[in-house]
């Protein structure tokens, strides 16, 4: 009798290494290099001279981003995908990139790093709340999520609801507590229900 074919792992890993790809999106943004290659950097030397980085550098990031789907190398060439094109180049009137540096800031990913003992206590310490209305992140969250606010090319982003103060102007999909989740995964509706991830920002 054959043996039932074993599940495939890449799920788990991919979860894991999520980390790896936000950090590599970051640093690609930080550094233009969506840009660059819509400007006509199209080769890691190009890339590099146009960035300021090493051209060791410039191909293992670039490389990187291609396996991410991000980019497309074919023959030493790097191209933008139809995604890079409209949301990560400084040409497009639809770009987010600035939509990386309030989502990636430390105050926001710190509550993560203790995410075992934010569940336990069915949300984070006080000391890790960030949803104050005067709380100087929200400066942040308005400066850099802007694109998102504002249709631009054709391009429109839907809130939930009109923001009522700053404590309300939660990035999608979290939203401020009691508001509903966008998603239909239950596993996401569950740690809603419970009110953990409201709480993790």
């Amino acid at each position: 009798m054959p043996l039932p074919a074993m599940p495939s792992a890449d799920l788990i890993f991919d979860t894991l290494f999520a980390y790896q790809k936000s950090a590599a999106l970051k640093t690609a943004i930080e550094l233009d290099i969506f840009t660059a290659i819509d400007e006509g950097a199209h080769t890691a030397g190009a890339v590099a001279e146009r960035s300021g980085v090493s051209e060791r550098g410039a191909r293992m990031l670039s490389d990187y981003l291609s396996v991410l789907g991000l980019l497309h190398k074919s023959n030493g060439l790097y191209q933008l995908t139809p995604e890079s094109a409209a949301f990560l180049s400084k040409r497009s009137p639809a770009y987010l990139g600035t939509t990386a540096k309030f989502l990636l800031l430390p105050e926001l990913k710190k509550n993560f790093d203790d995410l075992t003992e934010a569940v336990r206590r069915g949300g984070v310490a006080p000391a890790g709340s960030t949803v104050a209305d005067d709380n100087p992140i929200w400066v942040e969250f308005a400066r850099a999520m802007a694109p998102m606010m504002m249709p631009a090319g054709g391009t429109t982003f839907a809130w939930r609801r009109p923001f009522t103060s700053a404590a309300a102007m939660l990035p999608p999909p979290m939203k401020p507590r009691r508001a509903k989740p966008t998603t239909t995964n239950d596993a996401n509706q569950d740690m809603w229900a419970s009110g953990v991830v409201a709480n993790f920002w």
